[in-house]
């Protein structure tokens, strides 16, 4: 396997990142509280089916949550985005190819049985292509990376070699494809895309526990 590059220290460069893990309703969906310790403003990564739980983290972060990103439109994980904008003011951000999935409940694959909040659709603020993007002061890199859904993304943070990786890849797997817009084909390119970021990357998945990429390439060869 082709060797991957080195991240930088966040010594080197005096920054702290805070993330915190809430897991979601039944289906135990990671939502993820990301902040620099020294800054004023949070990033949540997907908003499922916790409400008080999201702001309860939000609220003893101290901080302003500004984004709420979205890897994707599944009900697991957007069930909340909508009323934490209501409640905090923060900006609700999806992949293009996922938009619709925001609106039709058929779409997002939405189970009233299995969850807390009932379904509310949320149209986004922003529509997100590949490409660097700052959220609540931070600088990340936005990779598109399809298969599970057409607009599923993942987001990198270089400094900290962080990779938040939604439903495209977990620590033993990856997303669904038979669900309305799944892609066989355009998963195999996304893991392949995935496979080659640095060996040090820690992935935090959109279900189960955070894993090194490096250890996860390995049990997968």
């Amino acid at each position: 396997m082709t060797a991957r590059s080195r991240c930088c220290s966040t010594a080197e460069r005096g920054f702290e990142m805070e993330i915190r893990r809430i897991r979601c309703g039944m289906y135990a969906a990671n939502a993820y509280l990301v902040y620099e310790k020294q800054g004023e403003e949070a990033l949540l990564i997907d908003a499922g089916d916790a409400l008080p739980e999201l702001l309860q983290a939000v609220e003893a972060s101290g901080k302003r949550l500004k984004h709420i990103l979205l890897t994707h439109g599944h009900f697991d994980h957007i069930l909340a985005a909508g009323r934490l904008r209501k409640a905090t003011g923060a900006e609700v951000l999806i992949g293009a190819g996922d938009a619709d999935y925001l609106l039709d409940p058929a779409l997002n694959c939405y189970d009233a049985r299995s969850s807390q909040l009932t379904f509310e659709p949320c149209r986004a603020d922003r529509l997100l292509e590949e490409g660097p993007i700052t959220l609540a002061g931070m600088a990340f890199e936005v990779l598109g990376t399809p298969g599970h859904t057409p607009g599923g993304l993942c987001l990198w943070h270089e400094q900290t070699c962080a990779l938040f990786t939604g439903d495209t890849l977990f620590e033993r797997g990856y997303g669904r494809l038979d669900l309305p817009g799944g892609d066989e084909a355009a998963m195999i390119a996304s893991l392949d895309r995935l496979f080659r970021m640095p060996d040090a990357a820690t992935v935090y998945a959109g279900h189960g526990s955070p894993a090194g990429l490096g250890e996860i390439a390995e049990a997968w060869a």
